[in-house]
């Protein structure tokens, strides 16, 4: 009898806190819900999902164009845009971003290598960043990746989807309006989707940031040797053996597209690298006018539709020049 009572108050004590933890959550969904309802995410990139695209872009049936570089390619160029652009997206092709925040191109060049993926791209757009060591990185990533680390990955990476009242810093930030950003969406194919504030606060503290960036920059000394190292580096991967290799300047603004003219006026990249590749592509957007039609929200990133609008143009102007379209004459000039 005393066993049958004390199972009895057991199930009630867990009832009850079953109850008190859902009436406790119920709130905290709503409210959850309500942030997302109002446009603020923070879905990010991680080791694991950027992994996960490396063996889509190694594994796959299709015809893929990957791109390689910083913050700036992993923000501004959404795959399927680029598909539309290119006029294929039933085609066969596939569009993979593997832009790193805070780092340059060669850290997911690297990646790639030590993954060993099975067949090359077809065509690799890798970023150049006038004024920066384009070796940044270089290396910085094995191949080896534990399962724990990649649960941990997995799970951190769909509870950012749809979670975001962890994210306690930012959170305030964007409710004081000292943020910048307020949403950021990683899509299936490695665009992080990002969605500004219409704060001058944030939007003044940001382009500070990336203004103080971009002059620390200018004069730094990066030039033919480090380039040198670059061109070797690439040439040296083997997971690039057969790709059509472009190199892609993004699009800056203001200031920041100041120091970086002033850091091209003290090396341009553009020439060692066409002498170490000449049957490489070389866009400088900046130089283009058809892809500087939409300005970055920050002078240093491109944000949602203007990102999602210059890949498309960016698409068509790479399926033009490469010949990749079945139907297309080049329409764009590349000064």
């Amino acid at each position: 009898m005393s066993f049958n009572h004390d199972c009895l108050s057991q199930s009630l004590i867990m009832r009850y806190c079953l109850v008190k933890l859902i009436l406790f959550l119920i709130p905290l969904m709503i409210i959850n819900l309500c942030f997302i309802l109002n446009g603020i995410l923070f879905s990010e990139k991680n080791d694991y999902f950027i992994r996960t695209l490396i063996r889509r872009a190694a594994y796959g049936e299709q015809r893929r164009v990957v791109f390689f570089g910083s913050s700036r390619i992993n923000t501004g160029i959404s795959g399927a845009e680029v598909l539309r652009g290119m006029g294929t997206e039933k085609n066969g092709w596939d569009v993979i971003n593997l832009g790193l925040d805070g780092k340059g191109p060669a850290a997911s060049l690297s990646l790639l290598e030590a993954t060993g993926t099975a067949k090359a791209p077809e065509v690799a757009v890798v970023e150049v960043m006038p004024g920066i060591n384009p070796m940044n990185n270089a290396g910085e990533y094995e191949a080896g990746f534990s399962l724990s680390s990649a649960l941990e990955g997995f799970l951190g990476f769909w509870f950012n989807k749809g979670f975001v009242l962890h994210k306690g810093i930012p959170l305030v930030k964007i409710i004081l309006g000292s943020s910048a950003t307020k949403y950021q969406n990683c899509h299936s194919d490695g665009w992080t989707e990002i969605r500004y504030c219409d704060c001058p606060v944030g939007l003044h503290n940001a382009r500070e940031t990336w203004v103080s960036f971009a002059r620390k920059n200018v004069h730094n000394g990066i030039g033919a040797k480090e380039y040198a190292s670059f061109a070797g580096f690439i040439r040296g991967l083997k997971t690039l053996k057969g790709s059509r290799l472009v190199f892609l300047i993004m699009p800056v603004d203001g200031p920041v597209l100041v120091c970086q003219d002033s850091s091209i006026t003290a090396f341009d990249p553009f020439p060692l690298l066409k002498t170490e590749f000449p049957e490489a592509l070389f866009i400088n957007t900046n130089r283009v006018p058809v892809l500087k039609e939409e300005p970055t929200y920050e002078y240093s990133h491109l944000a949602g539709g203007e990102a999602a609008r210059f890949s498309e143009r960016f698409g068509k102007l790479l399926a033009d020049s490469l010949h990749l379209a079945s139907n297309g004459h080049s329409t764009f000039s590349i000064p």
